[in-house]
């Protein structure tokens, strides 16, 4: 059985699922600028979770958005005299062919904010027939106070919410709250930035109401599995708990899984200040490379990036490459039992793909130990296990 680790429980939770398919939602992409390597580890990884899930029988809904709306576009758009929608559209487009080489399957569903105005407006209304919200002046806050059960999911401290919700764009002075604390739903619109009819005047959503208004869309009051990075969790999915389970009543997600944090050590950049790698930096390397180096860590951990865990994600792509391609020998069957017990208990165990892809160095190993064996049973495992983890071994299927 999969056990998830479940940052709302803190422990490591049998994933048990209810009928119907899988809904699974994943925070996606803000294009202001270029994919990142801290991206790539998100991503990937919940390709591998998505991947793993229906290789147990599950019909699984993928669904992860795109915050094609930001300050942060705006911004960029400002400083190049550009178009908003360029800029976006830009970084989207390189964003989708970098998960295409990264391995990643497509998601089910790939929402824009953009196109589901509509429903955000819905899910603000709500908002504010149960008394949750207020209006003011054109803006929409949600009242953080009508939800006793806040900051369930951050376990933080009280006197630490508004710093921390400071520091990811919170405005404590803004005249037209009733509380420092009460995130935005609707902001009236500025000038040089896309607006929307609504009921309380023209303008746009608030970051917090998009993902909860998007995921209740397409995946009904109760999501199966929400993640993304680690640093989501407070505000922006604690403020998603809030408004979604004020709306409905029900347990806003099942399950929540988050990645770890990449931290890139300054010697890792040759001495430069830089504080992210862009995924086309790194195209040099290959996506399957890059693809192994990410699984080498454990999700949920933090990575501290080495440019030498590319060069042994090199050595593995190589090693695996090998033992697909070596002939099969006619002498005894290697036994590909063992290696897939401790595989599939490592995948079962929280997504262990760092222990995995050791086993599969292991069965490789194996197979390239004596070319007289026949390796036809281990090579058909070695070859379900690296689809599983989106790896290839097959070159003649890049």
């Amino acid at each position: 059985m999969l056990y998830l680790f479940n940052s709302m429980t803190l422990q490591k939770d049998p994933f048990i699922a209810h009928d119907g398919p899988v809904g699974v939602y994943v925070c996606g992409l803000t294009p202001f600028d270029a994919a990142s390597l801290g991206h790539a580890f998100t991503y990937v990884h919940f390709d591998v979770l998505v991947r793993y899930l229906r290789h147990l029988g599950h019909r699984v809904v993928y669904v992860q958005n795109l915050t094609d709306i930001d300050d942060r576009i705006f911004e960029k758009a400002d400083a190049q005299n550009a178009d908003w929608r360029e800029i976006s559209d830009q970084n989207t487009y390189r964003f989708l062919s970098d998960m295409h080489w990264l391995g990643n399957l497509a998601p089910t569903i790939f929402p824009r904010v953009t196109d589901l105005i509509p429903a955000m407006i819905w899910h603000i209304e709500k908002l504010l027939e149960g008394r949750w919200a207020y209006k003011k002046n054109g803006h929409v806050y949600f009242d953080v106070a009508s939800y006793s059960p806040f900051g369930r999911l951050s376990r933080l401290p009280r006197d630490q919410w508004l710093p921390a919700a400071n520091r990811k764009g919170n405005h404590p002075d803004d005249p037209r709250k009733l509380n420092p604390l009460d995130f935005v739903l609707w902001q009236s619109g500025r000038t040089g930035e896309p607006v929307w009819d609504s009921p309380w005047g023209k303008g746009r959503p608030g970051w917090h109401v998009e993902c909860a208004a998007m995921a209740m869309k397409f995946l009904g009051p109760t999501v199966d599995i929400n993640g993304g990075g680690i640093d989501l969790i407070f505000p922006h999915h604690e403020c998603s708990v809030a408004q979604s389970e004020c709306i409905t009543g029900k347990t806003f997600s099942r399950y929540w899984v988050h990645t770890g944090p990449v931290v890139l050590p300054k010697h890792s950049l040759g001495g430069g200040s830089q504080d992210s790698i862009r995924l086309q930096d790194l195209r040099h390397m290959g996506g399957n490379v890059l693809r192994i180096s990410i699984l080498d860590h454990h999700y949920a951990q933090q990575w501290i990036f080495d440019p030498r865990d590319l060069r042994m994600a090199k050595e593995t792509d190589e090693l695996f490459r090998q033992a697909w391609l070596r002939p099969d020998g006619r002498g005894r069957a290697i036994d590909p039992l063992p290696f897939e017990k401790v595989f599939y208990a490592a995948m079962d165990d929280n997504l262990n793909t760092p222990q995995a892809l050791g086993h599969l160095r292991q069965i490789a190993i194996e197979i390239m130990r004596d070319s007289t064996r026949n390796a036809a049973g281990a090579k058909s495992f070695l070859g379900q296990a690296l689809r599983i983890l989106g790896v290839q071994a097959d070159p003649s299927a890049a």
